[in-house]
């Protein structure tokens, strides 16, 4: 059960010292006044802040719903990219040869590369850091030149 509402303050007030007389190993220090509000004043601070509250919370959500839509039209924006597609397309099974050579060779620095790639296929990597990357990986394939030209 949820009673009346209460509000209990404390004020510090450092122009006034206190000092204890017969006491001088108390040194002065501020004088602190506690004292509860009156129900009128806390009645007036519920009122505004409900007020406020309703006024908040509707503009809150809009807000909220916002930014969640921005964010999923964004992302869906970078999904549905016709250049992502043709990344994925073309790009796994060059992807996936390579990371068979890397396996089979125990190659990391390979393993590597590949990996970076297969990220950068599914994300926005730019299409020159993507040719670069590839061009990084064949180097590392010797004996199979024909992957140059499949990129």
């Amino acid at each position: 059960m949820c009673g009346p509402t209460k509000i209990f303050c404390s004020q510090i007030n450092k122009w006034v010292k206190v000092h204890y007389e017969g006491k001088p190993e108390i040194k002065p220090h501020s004088l602190i006044q506690n004292r509860y509000l009156h129900d009128d004043t806390i009645k007036d601070y519920i009122s505004e802040v409900s007020d406020l509250r309703t006024t908040i919370k509707g503009e809150w959500t809009k807000k909220l719903q916002d930014i969640v839509v921005k964010s999923l039209q964004k992302e869906m924006k970078r999904r549905t990219a016709p250049e992502r597609f043709i990344r994925m397309r073309h790009g796994t099974p060059l992807a996936t040869a390579a990371a068979e050579y890397a396996k089979q060779t125990k190659n990391k620095e390979l393993a590597k590369l590949v990996s970076e790639f297969s990220y950068g296929q599914a994300n926005e990597m730019p299409k020159a850091e993507m040719e670069i990357l590839w061009s990084k990986i064949c180097n590392l394939i010797p004996s199979k030149p024909e992957l140059v030209e499949m990129a």
